[in-house]
């Protein structure tokens, strides 16, 4: 017999995979065909990162707030602690080093800066980085807010972080089983800590430090790229 918990795991399993489908249609090459942007240009780019803010953050919280009746502060949406900045300030400084001696491989050159333009404007990168910090904050709120939570008051703590790492893991199957398999100690940091400070914002701030100091770092390293002042 099939338990009310086991419902909502099975509809908040569901709707997750409608949205993350919805996401994906509308960065596909045809949907973008259609609307007129080929793929890799920089729109392109920056209307996935957008459709992300929509698919994973304000649907999701549409739901939260007018079918469950609920707020977004149940889920993890809420001022953030002085440990939640802490604690991502200290992942923050290891993630630093990693990245500025990883982006000195080829292949990440060849995947960052997501965005290909071999002149970078101080306008494009503010642009970029905002959108990545938009993108970032729904994509952590789905999953260490809204998924995170649902499971936490229905199975447990480590079966929470156990399904949670394993849904984030095979929403990176479009990228490769590189990132697949890389996505696994992130996931299982960002949800311990979003446990501890009982917030999301330890999950987003390194995230955004992560993507952010990638994309920045790949964009000085990259011999094609150059930055450009205002001035100029």
């Amino acid at each position: 017999m099939i338990t009310p918990q086991q419902i909502l795991l099975l509809s908040v399993v569901i709707f997750v995979a409608a949205c993350y489908t919805l996401y994906l249609l509308t960065i596909s090459g045809t949907f973008n065909r259609w609307i007129g942007i080929s793929p890799g240009e920089t729109r392109q780019i920056i209307l996935q990162r957008l459709s992300g803010v929509v698919f994973f953050g304000i649907v999701p919280v549409m739901v939260i707030i007018l079918l469950l009746d609920q707020s977004p502060d149940a889920y993890g949406v809420k001022v953030p602690s002085g440990k939640t900045f802490l604690f991502a300030l200290l992942f923050g400084l290891v993630v630093l080093p990693v990245n500025y001696f990883s982006t000195r491989s080829p292949g990440i050159l060849a995947m960052y800066p997501q965005i290909r333009e071999k002149t970078w404007s101080v306008k494009l990168i503010i642009i970029s980085s905002l959108t990545w910090i938009l993108y970032l904050t729904a994509y952590e709120f789905l999953f260490r807010g809204f998924i995170l939570f649902v499971f936490l008051n229905t199975v447990g703590t480590w079966a929470a972080i156990a399904a949670n790492v394993v849904l984030y893991s095979l929403f990176h199957i479009h990228k490769g089983w590189k990132e697949m398999l890389g996505s696994l100690p992130f996931g299982l940091v960002a949800c311990y800590f979003t446990i501890v400070t009982g917030d999301i914002w330890f999950a987003v701030i390194l995230h955004c430090i992560l993507a952010l100091t990638n994309e920045w770092f790949a964009l000085y390293r990259n011999p094609t790229m150059v930055v450009m002042s205002s001035s100029k």
